[in-house]
């Protein structure tokens, strides 16, 4: 036995497990990259949509469970983000106060796609 220990790395791999980050990280968590397609778009706001439409993520609440939703600067929901990777962790900032917004980038008939982020 030559007595030596091999140090200890700290993984450079992100995890997807949601847990919260190390004191020592300066990863923020809530700095998060949205770029989806709309689910259950409303299409009576669909149709009045624009290319490049400045829309506010928020939570609504549906029965029991949290629904994040994209509103118009009237407060419409265009439509709901849904089943994507980082929905619980945007789920958890949105309570904990950070804003995010999107931009329509893609109109379809029957929905659009967006692209955004934290609100600056």
């Amino acid at each position: 036995m030559s007595g030596k220990k091999t140090p200890a790395r700290k993984s450079s791999t992100a995890s997807n497990s949601g847990g919260a980050p190390s004191a020592s990280s300066n990863v923020d968590q809530c700095d998060l990259l949205i770029d989806v397609d709309l689910e259950g778009v409303r299409l009576p706001r669909l149709a009045r949509a624009k290319m490049n439409d400045l829309l506010q993520i928020v939570l609504a609440a549906e029965g029991q469970f949290p629904t994040v939703v994209c509103v118009d600067d009237e407060g419409e929901i265009l439509g709901s983000l849904s089943a994507f990777l980082n929905l619980a962790l945007l789920i958890r900032c949105l309570r904990a106060g950070v804003k995010y917004q999107v931009f329509v980038t893609q109109l379809r008939p029957g929905g659009c796609h967006v692209v955004g982020g934290r609100a600056v």
